[in-house]
C-alpha cells in the first residue's frame, strides 16, 4: 500500500511532519497553497492524516474549503482522518462541520465504516453508528458489499479473540495464585 507521503510536494510534507512554521515560510516564497500530491490531495489531507485539527483550521483560514475537497478517487478528508485512525479529529469536524460528510462515498463506492473496518478502527465504527447516526448497511450496492460484511466479520472475529485471550490470561493467573497459597 502507498505511503500517505508519497509523493507529496514540500507544502505537505511540512503539514505532515506538523512544521507549520516551515509551511508558511514556503508560502512567503509563492509555493501555492491548493497544491496537490500525485493522489490529488492538498495539504487539507494531510493535516487529516495526521489528526491535527489546529493547523486544519488554519489552513481552511487561507481559503481551503474542507468539505468539497475530494482525493483522485473521490475520497474526503474525512475519509482519511477515520481510515488512519484519528478520532479527536473526526469529533472535532464533525461538530464544527456538521455530519453531512459522513454519507459520502468515493469512487469506489466505499463508506466512512468500510474506511474505519479497513483501518481496524472499531472505536470510530462505534462513534459514526452511534453519534453520527450511520446505519451499519449504509452503502451503495456494489460489489463492496461482500468485501464490508467480511471486513465487520474480521473486525469482530479479531475483538473476539483479543477478549477471550485476555479471558484465559486471567484464569492461569487466578489459578497459579491460588496453587501458591494451597502451597503455603
Amino acid at each position: 500500500m502507498k505511503q500517505p507521503w508519497e509523493g507529496a510536494l514540500s507544502t505537505h510534507l511540512a503539514i505532515f511532519g506538523g512544521r507549520y512554521d516551515t509551511f508558511t515560510a514556503l508560502l512567503d516564497l509563492d509555493v501555492p497553497v491548493d497544491a496537490e500530491d500525485d493522489s490529488g490531495r492538498n495539504v487539507l489531507f494531510y493535516a487529516a492524516i495526521k489528526g491535527n485539527f489546529p493547523y486544519f483550521q488554519k489552513l481552511v483560514q487561507l481559503g481551503l474549503e474542507p468539505l468539497t475537497a475530494k482525493d483522485n478517487i473521490g475520497s474526503n478528508l474525512l475519509y482519511h482522518a477515520v481510515f488512519y485512525g484519528k478520532m479527536e479529529f473526526v469529533k472535532k469536524f464533525v461538530r464544527r462541520y456538521g455530519k453531512q460528510l459522513t454519507k459520502a462515498t468515493n469512487n469506489h463506492e466505499e463508506t466512512l465504516l468500510y474506511a474505519a473496518l479497513r483501518g481496524d478502527h472499531i472505536y470510530l465504527f462505534v462513534y459514526l453508528t452511534k453519534v453520527c447516526k450511520l446505519d451499519v448497511h449504509y452503502r451503495k450496492p456494489s460489489t463492496n458489499d461482500g468485501i464490508l460484511t467480511l471486513s465487520l466479520l474480521q473486525a469482530i472475529q479479531g475483538y473476539f479473540n483479543r477478549f477471550v485471550t485476555i479471558i484465559l490470561s486471567w484464569i492461569s493467573i487466578y489459578a497459579t495464585i491460588s496453587r501458591r497459597h494451597r502451597l503455603i
